[in-house]
């Protein structure tokens, strides 16, 4: 550490030293420092390549050339704000790679590497540790901010590997490093591929090129033939995007559904994007952790409820469209698996080669090599078939290749078993509302013993440890609740559609008022709590009752709309904006995390964390997620619905004839 300050003392007095040539004298830098660094690098390094270039640099720093002090400058230093959290030392990333000089026979050029730096001395890091935890007033702050998140960029000659620096590294007793060559980056660097790389570029250049042979063919008929109706056509962007950006409700009685996802949708793009700058670089870490106990934190804190909002839709959709089209085809099992496996299968299959192969060409900086190995070698590599097969939610977080396909595991797994409630519901009601009843107290009985079992604490986005994501976030029977309230309003729904009846308008509005305002209670809840002691017991109480509570209130305004008692919520959520809006928020929840990885990973300074700039980042981050989940929807989506739609078209038609 002693080290390090002397250092970086120097290099902030460079500025000054240079501004005149004539004041600058060379006894300003200790001699004796210049000749104690090059033994450390002989002796430690000998005259390998990176050693040779190391001895260079020291001399010629010493002598204040040009090029030895870029290299310098663009090394991250101590900043201020250490005792406010700002632990990342990240120099100048862009600046280190543009240097290149030929010197003493040599061409060096800037090499840029990203280590974490831990301090080992136990006196020091005790001391160190104490005034840390003081200032933040909060215990354990300092392991989790300087023991896991801690970085230092350094700019090096090319010549040197993390094996060098290792060595070199071993001098300093107090301090404790991490090297890894992934995470050194030069100018023209190439990018490691995992041998599928070709392939992927391949596929998604046949598939663009089908789009625009599709398009071509669909204006040339347009033209000649336009009454002519043909399966070409399906994959056609002038098609698909008219079909997209069309107005006209896809269902007259659910356009409350509209506005409800695509809010939804915002939602856990806000709290996934200030999740992950949470844990990424910051100037004011301490106040990062502070945040979770504001109430201004409570939007993020809640999110689960979005999901639980998408899990009781679904459950919700799923009966009433099955109750609907079962009047008009037979639904057997075979169509009903397979039109899910075609709706959500292409669009995620093209995201995982992505996440695999794409994602890592997208980006550069300090931080991005640690993005891109999350999510590509530590992920993709091993579990890119889990999310593929809707099993990803038995993964941990850390293994999962698209971190947000849990929900989609989760989603389909509960599709599944659908069928088991659908195919005898309407003959025998009374029976499968006794089933669902019983189901739904024992999955709730679930989180109840999981809680207790597991000593968890309440669901929050920013506070999930491991067994709480497990057993809570990403299990099925957690989330099972919320799916079967919306199974039992999708069939009130669907019932309630042959009469005119309304609710009485005082009944309304009570209800109305017990809805919202246990939404509210719910989402403020969450920070509220943390804020003060509570039992184990006050826990298991509340993640067994709160989501079955949120998805109650979320399907009663869907169900008090479609009886027209939703006033100007209805006519809000209704909006026909929405309705385009809706048909992307598939595609938008797949790439979004691409986005969040892109505008977090390519950041090259520590950033300051508050609410303005979160909510600055929030529209970002929804604008580019908008405009890629619009071509993902447009290329691998909506072809494959058209094709559904078509096969739909004939069958109804020949089930007609076969009547007759």
């Amino acid at each position: 550490m002693k080290v390090v300050l002397l250092l970086s003392s120097l290099v902030a007095f460079l500025p000054l030293i240079l501004t005149n040539d004539d004041l600058f004298d060379p006894q300003v830098v200790p001699y004796i420092l210049k000749e104690k660094l090059i033994s450390i690098i002989g002796n430690k390094l000998g005259d390998t390549e990176c050693g040779t270039d190391l001895k260079i640099l020291v001399t010629d720093l010493y002598g204040v050339n040009l090029w030895a002090v870029k290299m310098w400058d663009a090394s991250g230093k101590l900043p201020a704000g250490i005792l406010s959290g700002n632990s990342h030392l990240t120099g100048n990333y862009d600046f280190c790679l543009t240097i290149k000089e030929h010197v003493h026979g040599r061409t060096i050029e800037g090499q840029y590497c990203t280590f974490t730096l831990v301090s080992s001395n136990s006196t020091t890091k005790s001391q160190l540790k104490r005034v840390i935890n003081e200032v933040a007033r909060q215990r354990d702050v300092f392991d989790y901010v300087f023991e896991n998140t801690a970085l230092l960029g350094i700019c090096l000659p090319k010549s040197c590997t993390a094996a060098d620096l290792t060595r070199l590294a071993t001098q300093v007793q107090e301090l404790s490093f991490r090297f890894d060559d992934k995470y050194c980056q030069y100018r023209d660097k190439p990018v490691e591929s995992y041998g599928i790389d070709s392939y992927v570029f391949c596929f998604f250049g046949i598939v663009i090129s089908a789009v625009l042979a599709s398009t071509a063919y669909d204006v040339y008929l347009r033209s000649t033939k336009p009454k002519q109706s043909t399966v070409f056509r399906v994959f056609s962007l002038y098609t698909n995007t008219k079909s997209l950006f069309s107005t006209t409700p896809d269902n007259d009685r659910l356009t409350v559904l509209y506005g409800i996802r695509v809010l939804t949708m915002a939602w856990i793009i806000l709290a996934h994007l200030v999740s992950i700058k949470s844990v990424s670089i910051s100037s004011n870490t301490f106040y990062t952790i502070q945040w979770s106990r504001f109430l201004s934190s409570s939007f993020v804190e809640a999110v689960t409820y979005a999901f639980d909002t998408f899990f009781a839709i679904s459950g919700l959709l799923v009966t009433y469209v099955h109750l609907k089209y079962s009047e008009k085809i037979r639904i057997s099992l075979s169509m009903f698996y397979t039109y899910r496996i075609l709706r959500l299968g292409p669009a995620l299959f093209a995201t995982v080669l992505i996440y695999t192969s794409v994602l890592k060409h997208l980006g550069e900086g300090p931080l991005w090599p640690y993005f891109v190995d999350a999510v590509t070698a530590r992920s993709c590599g091993g579990t890119w078939w889990a999310t593929l097969l809707f099993v990803s939610n038995y993964f941990t977080s850390n293994s999962q290749c698209i971190t947000q396909a849990w929900y989609l595991s989760v989603d389909t797994q509960l599709h599944i078993l659908a069928p088991l409630f659908l195919f005898s519901i309407g003959k025998y009601p009374r029976q499968v509302v006794k089933a669902i009843i019983c189901i739904f107290m024992a999955s709730m009985f679930y989180s109840f013993i999981a809680t207790l079992v597991k000593n968890l604490e309440f669901v929050t986005m920013l506070g999930f440890s491991t067994d709480s994501v497990e057993y809570l976030h990403f299990s099925t029977l957690a989330r099972l609740p919320s799916w079967l309230v919306g199974v039992v309003f999708g069939y009130f729904i669907y019932h309630s559609s042959c009469n005119n009846t309304k609710i009485p308008n005082r009944i309304n509005n009570i209800l109305w008022t017990i809805s919202l305002s246990t939404m509210v209670v719910l989402v403020l809840s969450t920070t509220i709590f943390l804020r003060k002691y509570h039992t184990l017991l006050f826990s298991a109480i509340f993640n067994a009752f709160a989501r079955p509570l949120w998805a109650t209130a979320v399907c009663f305004i869907v169900f008090s709309c479609t009886k027209g008692c939703g006033g100007l919520v209805h006519k809000f959520l209704s909006h026909p904006v929405f309705a385009v809006l809706d048909r992307l928020t598939y595609c938008m929840y797949l790439v979004h995390g691409v986005i969040v990885f892109l505008i977090v990973g390519r950041r090259r300074y520590p950033t300051h964390f508050g609410d303005l700039q979160n909510f600055l980042d929030f529209w970002g981050t929804y604008a580019l997620s908008l405009i890629f989940g619009t071509f993902l929807c447009l290329v691998f989506e909506m072809p494959l619905l058209s094709i559904m739609k078509f096969l739909r078209r004939i069958k109804m038609g020949q089930e007609t004839k076969d009547r007759k």
